[in-house]
């Protein structure tokens, strides 16, 4: 049997994300119990709105978790490009207006450069 890959549209990832900036605490992965589940159900409910793909609570929570990997993945590459030594290409990756809003959102700045990053992100810059 063959499963078929989901791909989520983006105006679900843009919902995904909007419903995560009400509840900071659940984007950051913080609350525990029974009760993260009818949240995640009820962000389900509003994203499946918006059209197929159709998932449950514990799908959207897992797009959500692979968004902030992509992301903080993305970031970690151009940390290291800034302190990179030497020749060769600069190879920053851009990151789109949707994964800066996750970025601000989890506080990427404060973790990859402790508290002294300003609240905006100066992605561009090293």
């Amino acid at each position: 049997m063959e499963r078929k890959m989901k791909i989520t549209n983006n105006n679900q990832f843009a919902q995904l994300v909007l419903e995560l900036e009400k509840n900071p605490a659940l984007a950051k992965g913080f609350s525990k119990g029974t009760v993260p589940k009818s949240q995640w159900q009820d962000i389900a409910s509003a994203i499946n709105a918006l059209g197929p793909p159709l998932r449950d609570g514990e799908g959207w929570q897992k797009v959500w978790r692979d968004l902030k990997c992509k992301v903080k993945r993305k970031l970690v590459h151009n940390k290291q490009e800034c302190r990179a030594t030497g020749g060769g290409s600069y190879k920053q990756l851009v990151l789109s207006p949707l994964e800066e809003q996750v970025a601000n959102l989890l506080q990427f700045g404060k973790q990859l450069n402790g508290s002294r990053c300003s609240q905006k992100w100066k992605l561009h810059e090293c």
